[in-house]
């Protein structure tokens, strides 16, 4: 196959052209594919029943149950420490141990790097002197009649706004690392396993399906407007039929939604979670989450020290 004919290459009409990937057979690689392929690809990644990355690995092996356990715990020291050398030791060892044991760090900085940059744009107004007044380390702006002592950056600001970022991170990073580890079916069956009401755990699971499902739907339609277009649409024009898009995405998903509840039901459905793989707790369980809470309490005691 030699390509498209010379008269499409010209564009309909000459009002537009094509680009050179599509002259040579190939979807331009835009924005928007990567974007949704990415999202797929961890869509895909999470929905699968074995574990992801190292599968020989001691934390890809052990039961959902201890490293949910596990991360509830680093989350709670996190979430009591005040101190910026805790914070960054918790999620140091957070980082290490998701090199460790092998799982995608693709998969696991992308919520790390979005939270990062998310918890930088809220705490950078707490590093200023109109929010945390103290000793000034950089002036941005001289005083004027709306701001009598000007705008500046204080050491007391930067430490609470690192401490907030780096609360951030930990938190984030361990959830990941829990998420990357372990199966989602294993993990919702952990958390009816510890208590969880079965309406949320019901509500997550199908969260998780139907996230997997509209964004094939979505990349179906995004395919079936590049097969159909010839060249470049104005702004406006792409602007129209990207909402069009999304108009007709949420209405498939309230079609399905009802479709899948009323089969649900109609087979007998409880609100119970199932998963195919059965949990099991080995000693080597035990002493993951005796470690992870042993070293989180040692972090907790270590900042209380004067």
């Amino acid at each position: 196959m030699s390509g498209p004919p010379e008269w499409m290459l010209r564009g309909a009409g000459g009002g537009g052209t094509v680009p050179a990937s599509a002259a040579s057979g190939r979807l331009p690689r835009t924005h928007v594919r990567k974007t949704l392929a990415d999202m797929a690809r961890a869509s895909m990644a999470f929905l699968g029943e074995a574990p992801q990355g190292g599968e020989t690995s001691a934390l890809q092996r052990a039961d959902a149950r201890a490293k949910l356990l596990a991360c509830a715990s680093l989350v709670m020291a996190v979430a009591f420490m005040r101190g910026l050398g805790g914070l960054a030791v918790i999620l140091a060892a957070v980082l290490a141990a998701a090199w460790l044991s092998g799982v995608p760090l693709r998969r696991f900085l992308a919520p790390v790097m979005a939270a990062a940059l998310f918890s930088g744009l809220v705490a950078f107004p707490a590093a200023l002197n109109v929010m945390t007044p103290g000793p000034v380390l950089a002036s941005l702006l001289p005083p004027s009649g709306h701001l009598p002592e000007g705008l500046s950056v204080t050491a007391t600001g930067v430490t609470v706004a690192l401490r907030l970022g780096l609360r951030s991170l930990a938190c984030v990073a361990a959830v990941s690392l829990l998420a990357s580890s372990t199966p989602a079916a294993l993990l919702m069956k952990a958390l009816r396993f510890l208590g969880v009401p079965r309406v949320p755990v019901a509500i997550l699971a199908m969260m998780v399906r139907f996230l997997d499902l509209l964004l094939r739907a979505g990349r179906e339609l995004h395919l079936a407007k590049l097969s159909r277009s010839l060249g470049d649409g104005r702004i406006l024009g792409e602007q129209a039929w990207v909402s069009a898009g999304i108009a007709k995405l949420f209405g498939r998903a309230s079609r399905l939604s009802a479709d899948v509840y009323n089969a649900m039901i109609a087979r007998g459905y409880t609100g119970e979670h199932h998963a195919m793989s059965e949990l099991s707790w080995r000693w080597t369980d035990s002493c993951l989450l005796g470690s992870v809470v042993v070293f989180a309490a040692l972090a907790l005691a270590f900042e209380r020290i004067p």
